[in-house]
């Protein structure tokens, strides 16, 4: 929250030191606390696969392929429509969240950020388990007739009303302890999502753009314990380079 803070107060100073109004941006003589990652845990690829093998026939299944394939916060997934979602064009937009307040649940239509609000690509299978989910939601709404709350959620009750937050990191949950897996948040699926990326050599800005940070050293910051396997690839990719010529490509010369 505190770097999302100086992140906002920096760009309104910036601002001001474009129309003039100030001389320079004092921001920038400041840096945010860095980033804790002690709680962090995020799935290996084989962790991940034996969740989805053990989690695949439930009926939220889709929303964690779709946490563990865009990096969706769990407020984000609860609050996501179909009329964000091109199953056409594999992608979705993200511009709403189902946010958890004292007085129940209420469905906001922006996010936390100008970056929060973005366009996202799809695997194959998260369409793959978006259409089916879309097929199962369509006779569950046949199935409850007029008692049945169209709200145009992706991921809602049986009726059709909001699915809360909290209940959906509890069913993850569930399901982790079902597949002998360690007990994480559903929020390392997130994380999950943007260490599988940076280990396969995916730009950290499109990591940044898929997550909705507000800067890219955020996303650095916060997925720094994965640099110096990416640093050490770095330079395996770069190895022979500079081979030994042979006698005959010598005398060539």
């Amino acid at each position: 929250m505190v770097r999302y803070l100086h992140a906002i107060i920096r760009q309104a100073l910036q601002q001001s030191v474009k129309e003039g109004l100030l001389p320079r941006n004092v921001a920038d003589a400041t840096s945010p606390p860095t980033i804790q990652n002690k709680q962090m845990r995020p799935l290996t690829e084989d962790e991940l696969l034996t969740f989805f093998e053990t989690a695949k026939d439930e009926r939220l299944f889709p929303a964690f392929v779709l946490a563990a394939t865009t990096g969706l916060r769990r407020g984000e997934l609860c609050g996501l429509c179909w009329d964000c979602v091109d199953l056409t064009q594999g992608v979705l937009v993200v511009q709403r969240q189902l946010l958890v307040l004292k007085d129940g649940l209420t469905l906001e239509e922006t996010t936390k950020s100008k970056s929060g609000r973005r366009t996202i690509a799809l695997t194959d299978d998260a369409i793959r388990e978006l259409k089916r989910h879309k097929a199962r939601q369509a006779k569950e709404k046949l199935a409850m007739g007029e008692a049945y709350q169209n709200n145009g959620l992706v991921f809602c009750k049986e009726d059709g009303t909001f699915f809360d937050p909290v209940q959906l990191t509890r069913l993850f949950q569930q399901y982790l302890k079902k597949a002998g897996l360690p007990r994480v948040r559903l929020h390392d699926l997130r994380h999950t999502h943007a260490s599988l990326l940076l280990k396969r050599g995916i730009h950290a800005k499109i990591v940044q753009e898929r997550l909705g940070h507000s800067s890219i050293t955020m996303t650095l910051d916060l997925y720094s314990h994965i640099t110096p396997g990416l640093d050490q690839a770095a330079a395996a990719s770069l190895n022979g380079l500079m081979k030994e010529k042979s006698p005959a490509e010598a005398q060539g010369e």
